[in-house]
């Protein structure tokens, strides 16, 4: 995490750790006017574990290593940014939410567990034709074929039945979870309304910049409905 070894990478990795330094140094100088330097701490960690997890996706993809089906679902999930996403929209919540929402996070409750496993199973079913043609091993469709010899139809249906699964653990969840505020909880919810959003069986809306995303996001942000 140090700059001094930035001249060691190449073009686009130097590009993009640059970036992730200012957003990071953008995000310390906010938070330590308002006395809350943990944010930046909690999501640097995170921050942290979110590359990793990438890491190991490129060396299942590239075949050195083949994880098993729930491996790369748990992986996976990280690398969905599931987790960071979840800290990085606390910054925005100010003094209202507290450390013990990063350290809630952090402990891997079974909400957000679910969260980032029903994410990865949605993407990978909506990408997995994409995957493949483009030699991109880690798929989950592709790891439940291998692990359960089972047709591409047949690992599809399961994967879908493990997402209606999850709903059901995700509904309970955020209606016992009493250990953070409900606004956290919010938070939560609202990210696996954007799973629902982001990822269909027919489209990936997530990885067509100038499709769907773009027009939500004119009509959110740029041109919304006045009331």
């Amino acid at each position: 995490w140090s700059p001094d070894g930035i001249d060691t990478l190449q073009d686009i990795s130097r590009i993009i750790f640059k970036l992730a330094l200012d957003v990071f140094e953008d995000i310390e100088r906010g938070v330590r006017s308002e006395g809350c330097s943990y944010h930046s701490k909690e999501m640097l960690e995170e921050f942290k574990i979110l590359v990793r997890s990438n890491l190991d996706l490129v060396k299942w993809a590239q075949g050195e290593e083949v994880p098993s089906f729930e491996e790369h679902v748990e992986v996976g999930g990280i690398a969905l940014t599931t987790y960071a996403t979840l800290m990085y929209s606390f910054v925005g919540m100010g003094e209202t939410v507290g450390k013990e929402a990063y350290e809630w996070v952090r402990s891997r409750p079974s909400l957000i567990k679910s969260l980032a496993a029903k994410g990865r199973l949605m993407d990978d079913i909506t990408d997995f034709e994409n995957d493949m043609s483009n030699g991109f091993a880690a798929n989950a469709i592709n790891y439940y074929m291998k692990q359960f010899v089972v047709t591409k139809e047949e690992a599809i249906l399961g994967c879908e039945r493990m997402i209606v699964n999850i709903n059901k653990t995700i509904n309970e969840e955020l209606l016992k979870t009493t250990c953070v505020p409900r606004r956290v909880l919010k938070q939560a919810h609202n990210f696996e309304r954007l799973l629902e959003l982001l990822y269909t069986k027919s489209d990936d809306i997530y990885n067509c910049s100038e499709g769907k995303l773009k027009d939500y996001i004119i009509t959110l942000l740029i041109d919304p409905i006045r009331l």
